[in-house]
């Protein structure tokens, strides 16, 4: 109804009067607003019916809660079983790889304009991102992946105290 009243407005402006928009007496535009005001004065009409569904729907979720909370460990395990931390680590070895040989061609090009006359170092390009991506791939190989997994505290927390 308020949708109504607000489309009634851009249609209608002749029914308002004032900066409130207030609906003139006596308009289809002050039945509407009557209407609107009626039915926020007497309440939600479908509320008893709500009222009737909420302890079952309370109980139902409750019954999920604990089935969610049991059963998280198995849920986990029961996700797509291959592991791709092998695989990162394999394209992490191979863009580091990469990344090497693009540093070595870079000092190489700042080799031969430092050995060219008129020209030095600062005459080579280098995209400066190499260095930073050589980086987080360090740290990636120092350790291995850690599988997504349940924590210890997750485990302690899911089991019944």
């Amino acid at each position: 109804m308020r949708i109504a009243l607000t489309e009634r407005r851009a249609t209608n402006p002749d029914e308002y009067e004032g900066e409130q928009f207030r609906p003139r007496p006596g308009t289809k535009a002050a039945e509407l607003n009557q209407a609107i005001k009626a039915r926020q004065r007497d309440g939600n009409p479908h509320q008893a019916d709500l009222d009737a569904l909420v302890p079952p729907f309370h109980e139902v979720d409750a019954e999920l809660q604990r089935y969610k909370r049991a059963n998280v460990a198995q849920r986990i395990t029961e996700l797509e079983p291959e592991y791709a931390g092998d695989a990162i680590q394999e394209s992490a070895v191979a863009l580091r790889e990469a990344l090497d040989a693009y540093r070595a061609k870079s000092f190489a090009v700042r080799d031969i304009t430092v050995d060219t006359p008129g020209l030095s170092g600062e005459h080579a390009a280098y995209d400066n991102r190499i260095d930073g991506w050589t980086a987080v791939l360090d740290e990636i190989l120092e350790a291995d992946i850690t599988e997504p997994c349940l924590t210890e505290m997750g485990a302690y927390k899911a089991t019944d105290r």
